[in-house]
């Protein structure tokens, strides 16, 4: 089991150390250079790491749980590829995202995950599932379904594509393609959107909906709308209370 290593920087490391056991020499102090933030991913466990040093590659198999910062990502197996635009982690079976925000938990699940460490950009297939639930009330939440989602989180923006079903509260939305602006808290649905609400159906070319104020538009409408109507109000003395006579009714006749 590997446990709690940091493994920033760690395929450049281990080729610095074999370089210099070789030569035995001290390498010359190098320049100093401006630190730039650390991103630094936590092996929190892993049944077993393979290293690929000619590849820049590490991956984890069984039971993996990496962490950068407050996103958490576990999985069956799980690759670290080393980049110049950063390292680049690919997930693959029972594949698990939590991302721990101020206000609300994001967690995405799914069968393959392709993040970027550096970009903090995920792209996930496989039929996968995000819900968003906020902190404060439980009661407030999303869950979105799709054949495939683009998460971009330091611009809070994700996209689904393909059989989008979204589920907030006692509100279902349908459609092909969703936008969501998290810091609008603004999404956007197109490819023949369907909002359903209760047993009212709508249907519209482009939805939107603000998150915020609840404000759902929906162009180019179409749909149904039930309304319940209203139980009929009964007159006064429509209705005999039990032990009583009405005055309406026929009396039986007592012989004298």
């Amino acid at each position: 089991m590997v446990k709690k290593i940091t493994i920033l920087l760690l395929l450049t490391g281990l080729w610095i150390l074999t370089v210099a056991a070789q030569d035995g020499k001290d390498a010359a102090p190098a320049e100093e250079k401006p630190k730039a933030e650390k991103r630094e991913i936590i092996i929190e466990n892993a049944n077993r790491m393979i290293v690929e040093i000619e590849k820049n590659i590490i991956i984890f198999q069984g039971n993996v749980r990496l962490r950068q910062g407050n996103t958490l990502i576990t999985g069956d197996r799980i690759q670290q590829i080393k980049k110049e635009d950063g390292d680049l982690v690919v997930g693959d079976g029972n594949i698990r995202l939590v991302d721990e925000k101020k206000d609300s938990t994001m967690t995405l699940i799914s069968q393959h995950l392709e993040y970027n460490t550096q970009s903090r950009h995920a792209l996930i297939t496989g039929n996968p599932v995000l819900e968003d639930r906020a902190k404060a009330d439980e009661k407030q939440y999303r869950i979105v379904k799709a054949r495939e989602l683009e998460v971009c989180m330091d611009r809070n923006r994700s996209i689904a594509r393909g059989d989008v079903e979204v589920r907030q509260e006692n509100m279902t939305v349908r459609g092909q393609l969703l936008e969501h602006f998290g810091d609008e808290q603004l999404a956007v649905i197109t490819g023949n959107p369907e909002v359903r609400q209760g047993e009212n159906i709508f249907r519209g070319s482009v939805m939107r909906f603000e998150v915020p104020h609840q404000r759902l538009e929906l162009t180019e409408v179409e749909g149904v709308v039930i309304e319940t109507a209203p139980k009929e109000e009964k007159s006064p003395g429509s209705e005999a209370t039990p032990g009583s006579t009405s005055s309406e009714a026929p009396q039986k006749k007592t012989s004298p």
